[in-house]
């Protein structure tokens, strides 16, 4: 199978066979080109691995109503037309439908009545340059997921929370760049952070959620 891996049609497809979504033929062939290809079976896998792991860790709750089109759009809004672009759109798109895709399966699953949790968001900022978003939820069980845009020459970054007491609480170290996304658990409650800070590994400030509390983002 010959493919234009900066074809968004192909990007699509890898990204629905990463997601369970196709069968049949298609399905078929992309497995044997996942045999030979390995840039696209480490990107399949990677989008496998943040879905099983959302729907292990899924929240308690599902957000607002309208919430799956309104960050589909923002994602839309964010994409700048350029050579990176559908890679970008492929990366960010992966981690908003892993998350969609878990909060559905809460929906399928549960024999409750869906409690909704307020989703919320605020610009990732770097060098006073919007770099990204913070996407998180509040409950017993809180996630934070974070999408960057922008290249970088720094390619890990800890994240770190900063509560409103001045304390600082270390998520892990994850990739960092243009197109990369990825999730945590909050071991904090929400309305305690202050600001989410992404760290390099000398030791400098990559990006800032900024100083604002939780409780003034904006509902997504």
């Amino acid at each position: 199978m010959t493919v234009d891996h900066h074809d968004p049609d192909f990007l699509s497809l890898r990204l629905e066979y990463a997601l369970g979504t196709i069968d049949g033929r298609q399905r078929s062939v992309l497995a044997h080109h996942l045999d030979e290809c390995d840039e696209c079976a480490r990107e399949v896998a990677r989008v496998a691995d943040l879905v099983d792991t959302l729907t292990l860790s899924a929240p308690d709750a599902e957000p607002s109503g309208g919430f799956e089109s309104r960050v589909l759009h923002a994602i839309a809004r964010e994409a700048r037309p350029s050579p990176h672009r559908a890679r970008v759109i492929l990366a960010v798109a992966a981690t908003a439908l892993a998350v969609l895709a878990t909060l559905g399966v809460l929906r399928a699953t549960s024999t409750q009545p869906a409690r909704h949790a307020t989703v919320v968001d605020l610009p990732l900022w770097s060098h006073h340059q919007k770099v990204g978003t913070v996407y998180a939820s509040p409950g017993s069980a809180s996630w934070v997921v974070v999408v960057s845009f922008q290249r970088s020459a720094v390619h890990h970054v800890d994240c770190v929370v900063v509560t409103t007491t001045g304390r600082l609480v270390d998520l892990g170290t994850f990739a960092y760049g243009s197109g990369t996304s990825w999730w945590s658990a909050l071991p904090v409650a929400t309305a305690h952070v202050r600001e989410i800070r992404l760290i390099s590994p000398t030791g400098s400030i990559v990006a800032t959620s900024g100083t604002s509390r939780w409780g003034s983002w904006s509902a997504t």
